[in-house]
Parts: C-alpha cells; structure tokens; sequence
C-alpha cells in the first residue's frame, strides 16, 4: 500500500517486495489491518529470499510460481527410442527367418520328378487384361452393368442373384450367339482356391459326361478378368431348392 503526505491513499501497488510507504516522517499510523498485510508481506519476502538463496534451481522456480522447467530427461527419451527400434529391428528379424528342411539327398531328382508329375496335374487359368496396363483395379467389387462386356466377349443382359462368395449374370455370348450363365467370385483368396476346387470338379463331370446322358451343369469356359474369377456354365432355370419350394407352395 503506498501512502503519500498528509496520509491521503493514493493507490495500491503490489510487489515482490511487499508494500512500501512513501511521504512525510509526519503520515498517519498504518491500521492494524494495514501492519498485518506489511508484516505478512515481509515474512513472505524474507521466506522467498530464504528459499531463493538455497535449495536446487528447480526449486526456487517453484516458489516463484512459475511453471518448472520440463524435466532433463534428453537422454531417457534418447535411450527408449533405442530400445524400441532394436526391439521392431528383432520383432522383424523374427518373422523374416525361415524354417529351412533338407529332404533325402540321396535321392534320384529324376525319379523324385516321375513321382512328383504322376501326383499333380495342371489347371491353365486364361487371364484377360487390358492392354499396356498394370496395376490394381480402382474398386475391389466387380460392378454390374447392363449392355457391358466382360472380357471382350460376353454382354450382360440380366442380374440373377448373388450367393456367399459369389454373383450370377445371365450374358449373350458374342461368338456363339448363345444365352450363358457366369458366376462372379468375389475378390478374396479363399474364395478364389474354393472356387478353382469347383472348376476341377466341373471339369471332371464335362469329361465323364460328354453327350449330356446324365444332364449335370456343364462349364463352358472360365478365366481370370479385373481381379475376379469368371465361371462361364450353360444358363439354366431356377435350382432344385427354387423348384422343390415352388412346387410346395404350388399345392
């Protein structure tokens, strides 16, 4: 509080240093009020002082009622980067290495290969794809559209359906003038092995039943077009389930 002659109170100030008077030998007493406010701003400078004068740096900023200094941890934060890039360096170490086995050596590789040719056979999947172009395709779902082509040789007519790992467009095929069925397999690679398990298997009942005897689903054609696998099979009317629940409900 600052008094000034004849012991008018002119303002208040505040200080580190407490409260200061100014004026004439002849001002006024101060009210206790007044000696209790200087006498606890002079224990509080004589405090701060104290506590200025010792005691770590950190510390004294604390008393001061500034914010403290953030902490000098450089180096921890330094050290666990550290440690954390060796531990993705290991983590992927890790997963690079390979098991490697060694087979009978004493083997003959010709006999190993005679062994090999009789066990396995060969499926040649016809890959249609846009010329001077690589890369993904823009959507991972094929789109439906009426009137397009597909691989340059089949035209859309009508949407039929669509299953759990699969669609079905009805098409005109362009170089035979005949109504097909496709089967559409969706982009996903455990559909796509499933979906080579029934090519085999439609394959095998072509080959069994040339002439038609036994009227079982004949494949006329498949391939590999935007990232899906296409099953060309003749068109034909609704399924037994379709047939069975229709008569049912037929009477």
């Amino acid at each position: 509080v600052e008094i000034v002659g004849g012991g008018s109170l002119r303002g208040s100030r505040t200080s580190s240093r407490g409260c200061s008077t100014v004026g004439s030998s002849n001002a006024s007493p101060l009210p206790p009020s007044a000696l209790k406010t200087e006498a606890a701003s002079s224990d509080v400078e004589s405090g701060e002082e104290s506590a200025l004068g010792s005691g770590p740096p950190r510390m004294r900023r604390n008393l001061t009622g500034l914010p403290p200094p953030p902490a000098d941890n450089d180096e921890d934060e330094s050290e666990a980067e550290e440690d954390e890039e060796e531990s993705e360096q290991e983590d992927y170490e890790d997963e690079g290495e390979e098991e490697v086995e060694v087979s009978d050596a004493e083997l003959d590789p010709m006999e190993r290969m005679r062994a090999a040719e009789a066990m396995h056979e060969t499926l040649n999947l016809r890959v249609v794809h846009k010329r001077r172009h690589t890369g993904f395709e823009e959507n991972k779902n094929f789109p439906i559209r009426i009137h397009s082509l597909i691989a340059s040789r089949y035209q859309v007519k009508e949407y039929l359906g669509s299953a759990a790992f699969s669609k079905a467009v009805q098409c005109l095929d362009l170089h035979t003038g005949e109504m097909v069925c496709i089967k559409i397999i969706k982009n996903n690679k455990d559909f796509f092995d499933q979906s080579l398990d029934e090519i085999k298997l439609l394959r095998y009942l072509r080959s069994h039943d040339p002439k038609d005897e036994h009227h079982v689903l004949h494949m006329y054609d498949y391939f590999y077009y935007k990232e899906h696998l296409f099953i060309v099979c003749e068109l034909l009317r609704d399924n037994l389930y379709e047939f069975s629940r229709f008569n049912r409900d037929s009477g």
